[in-house]
């Protein structure tokens, strides 16, 4: 078995953070500590309480592998609806499979028509690393990611706090 069946060897890094300090924080520690240090190609993104499919992390690679110009993917997010798909009788669960499918069936086809995602889904992404390098002098995607976390809570406008 190996890559012409499905089945590629892949490095993971689990790290646990003793204080919860949010998910930019936990972002910053793994670009700019970890990133560093091991220089990754793909960085995949998942959520605590996501349960990927069982090829999910496998197709998110492979986006990346076929396609240079790839810089961030993306996996279709799916609410668990339960058996019979009962959960959708809760109204939670049944606005937020509305909101994935709309998400997945409108908005990200159609951005993908112009080239550009606009949001990754935070649940399961996926970066080509060096794509979110800054430049020499620190302006870059990074810079722009991180100011959220900076920002928040001063005076800022409503793009940037939001970021």
């Amino acid at each position: 078995k190996g890559a012409e069946k499905g089945i590629v060897p892949c490095q993971m890094l689990f790290c646990l953070k003793e204080k919860n300090a949010k998910k930019l924080n936990s972002h910053r520690w793994f670009f700019n500590a970890f990133g560093r240090a091991l220089t990754p190609n793909i960085c995949i993104m998942l959520d605590v309480g996501t349960k990927p499919g069982g090829n999910s992390l496998y197709h998110l690679w492979k986006a990346f592998d076929t396609d240079s110009n790839v810089a961030g993917a993306c996996g279709e997010i799916k609410a668990m609806k339960g058996k019979g798909w009962m959960g959708l009788l809760n109204p939670l669960v049944a606005s937020q499979n509305f909101e994935y499918k709309m998400s997945n069936i409108l908005d990200k086809p159609i951005e993908s028509v112009f080239g550009y995602i606009t949001v990754l889904p935070g649940a399961l992404s996926a970066y080509r690393y060096h794509a979110l390098q800054n430049d020499h002098t620190g302006h870059g995607p990074l810079s722009q990611y991180f100011k959220g976390e900076t920002l928040h809570g001063q005076n800022a406008d409503v793009f940037t706090a939001n970021m």
